[in-house]
């Protein structure tokens, strides 16, 4: 039968029988017949997008291509020998549009036959709405759920049901670590049978539910599974009628930590008031005293309770406006500490500091002022500087008179040996006596400089090493006018620039005049030799004179260790203090290992940097 043939329903054939009954249902309707679509209605066509004439003569397999779900189960009621008891029973799938869009659909299957032929019926009706409705409050739910778990402290929602009891509907996971137990054992229970060690919980909730107040307090909770006691807060509010949200917060930690924190607050303030530098806390700018400890108040015969909330220029300087230069505002303001001298109107010298507190935004929220008396400090102080400089001026007198009388002996022996009259046996005790004479001289230049050294600060700069070198060997060679020193020099290609001061020449001067002071021959002969490393600039500086032997050698790093003292040849510190302005370090070896005869090594090591 065609579509234009006549049948038995109202004398109206299929198609036109499907037009009138259903192509204004609000529900999508097709009609398969011989594995292709037959009828489809308007409903149908917006749902999945596409215009009915398209639709219609549509092979199955097409229709099936749009199923993104139940595929198997659906193409089974359609072939024939299929589940029959599956026809007449709503079935939900999801589709794809023609514009892409998946939706949810309902359908109902039926099956019936026309003069033999089969007919399949399919009514589809658009449930996207419903869906994403119980999707959204499957989720909404599972939000609580999340939330309410997420709770870090023990939450129960208690509920007044028909029968006016009120019984646990909900509670979090936090529960089990608090009161042990599996949460779905404890829902539907009343308060008093969870809570029977803490009766005034069940109290607390009836009250909470019948009046809708909000309760807050502090106590204990115990529970027969729970190993110890625990300090918590309760706290019950009614967000909505029947219903009432307790939260109990475990505070045992808190409260332990406010017991160590008392205790440890009573070991500081001992401490604090055992010290005697005055200590004075200020939480604002105006300058009154928040706390001080007991030196603070001792100073004035007074309690450090006396001090507080006074205006500490009042009781100290006795203003009535803040210091010029009050270290404590000075910290306010910059937020980085201060410090000053200041003087009381009873002639007591004060050191003073402010060191800012701040707080985690970097913001100053306190100022702590340290204060400590140095009037002693600073007449002592006084003291030793008029000592040092009474000492300054008598080493400069007598280093000057000293060095007049001195020229005028080496003048007078150097005329002596000059004179071809002197015989030849007074010739040698006068070199000696010159000899000494000049050593003298030297001695008091390094006293001079030694004294130089330490009152001045270092001012390292960028210079040249082998001018320096050359220029000590220049005044060795000038200091002995009847000796030759040779010097066998080894620098790398490049002239090696070291950070070093004027002092480095003396350092060089009385290691080469060592070796000469010491040589017993005519002819002095001395190796120098200049490396570097990453860190340092090396200067070995060698004689072949008559050496140190292991015990000298330790004897004179040890005088060298202990600074100045008679006979400890001050030549060789002055070289030590010489290096250690630069950061650097000396050592003494033998030129020839394991044998100290064959004269001594120094090495010196200068910082590049």
């Amino acid at each position: 039968m065609n579509s234009s043939e006549k049948g038995p329903i109202m004398g109206l054939n299929p198609l036109e029988f499907y037009k009138i009954v259903y192509d204004d249902l609000p529900q999508g309707v097709i009609v398969l017949k011989n594995d292709s679509i037959f009828y489809a209605n308007k409903a149908f066509s917006k749902l999945i997008g596409y215009p009915i004439n398209s639709i219609v003569d549509w092979p199955v397999e097409k229709l099936f291509d749009f199923l993104l779900t139940h595929q198997e189960e659906l193409k089974n009621l359609y072939e024939i020998g299929g589940d029959p008891h599956l026809y007449g029973v709503i079935h939900d799938f999801q589709i794809t549009t023609g514009d892409g869009e998946i939706k949810y659909v309902d359908m109902i299957p039926v099956m019936f036959s026309i003069h033999g032929e089969e007919y399949y019926h399919a009514m589809l009706i658009d449930a996207s709405a419903r869906v994403k409705a119980v999707q959204e409050m499957r989720e909404s739910e599972e939000r609580f759920r999340n939330t309410f778990d997420s709770i870090p402290d023990s939450a129960y929602l208690w509920e007044r049901n028909d029968e006016g009891k009120i019984i646990l509907k909900l509670a979090n996971k936090k529960i089990v670590e608090m009161s042990g137990g599996a949460v779905n054992e404890m829902l539907g229970k009343e308060p008093n049978e969870l809570f029977t060690d803490n009766p005034e919980f069940a109290e607390y909730i009836r009250f909470t539910m019948d009046s809708g107040q909000s309760i807050s307090t502090e106590t204990t909770f115990t529970h027969p599974q729970m190993p110890r006691m625990v300090n918590i807060i309760v706290h019950c509010v009614r967000p909505a009628e029947n219903l009432v949200l307790m939260i109990n917060t475990d505070i045992t930690k808190e409260k332990k930590a406010q017991e160590i924190a008392k205790k440890s607050e009573q070991e500081k303030s001992i401490i604090l008031d055992s010290m005697q530098d005055h200590l004075v806390y200020y939480e604002s700018k105006d300058l009154k005293i928040s706390w001080a400890n007991k030196a603070a108040a001792d100073s004035l015969n007074l309690t450090p309770s006396d001090l507080v909330g006074r205006y500490c220029y009042e009781i100290w300087q006795g203003r009535s406006d803040p210091c010029v230069d009050c270290t404590v505002l000075k910290a306010w303001k910059t937020g980085s500490p201060q410090e000053t001298e200041t003087k009381t109107p009873d002639n007591r010298i004060w050191l003073v500091k402010g060191l800012p507190v701040k707080n985690m935004a970097e913001q100053v929220i306190s100022v702590v002022e340290v204060t400590r008396e140095i009037t002693a400090k600073k007449e002592a102080e006084r003291i030793t500087q008029d000592a040092k400089n009474r000492a300054e001026l008598y080493l400069d007198l007598l280093s000057h008179d000293l060095n007049n009388i001195h020229q005028g002996i080496i003048i007078g022996l150097e005329l002596a040996l000059q004179n071809e009259s002197i015989p030849e046996e007074l010739r040698e005790p006068l070199q000696t006596s010159l000899d000494q004479v000049n050593r003298g001289v030297n001695l008091i230049a390094n006293i001079q400089k030694f004294s130089t050294i330490i009152d001045s600060p270092t001012h390292k700069v960028e210079i040249s090493l082998v001018p320096i070198v050359a220029g000590a060997i220049e005044l060795v060679r000038n200091s002995f006018p009847n000796r030759d020193l040779q010097v066998n020099l080894v620098v790398p290609d490049d002239d090696i620039s070291i950070y070093a001061d004027e002092f480095l020449m003396d350092a060089i001067f009385n290691l080469l005049h060592n070796s000469m002071k010491h040589g017993t021959n005519r002819i002095v002969t001395t190796d120098i030799k200049v490396e570097q490393d990453d860190d340092f600039v090396i200067i070995q500086i060698e004689d072949r004179g008559p050496g140190l032997d292991d015990d000298s050698k330790k004897s004179l790093l040890n005088r060298l260790e202990s600074g100045i003292k008679a006979g400890s040849g001050i030549g060789l510190t002055l070289v030590k203090r010489i290096v250690e302005r630069y950061n650097g370090r000396i050592l003494i070896e033998d030129r020839v290992q394991g044998d100290y005869s064959q004269g001594v090594r120094f090495i010196l090591y200068i910082p590049k940097k």
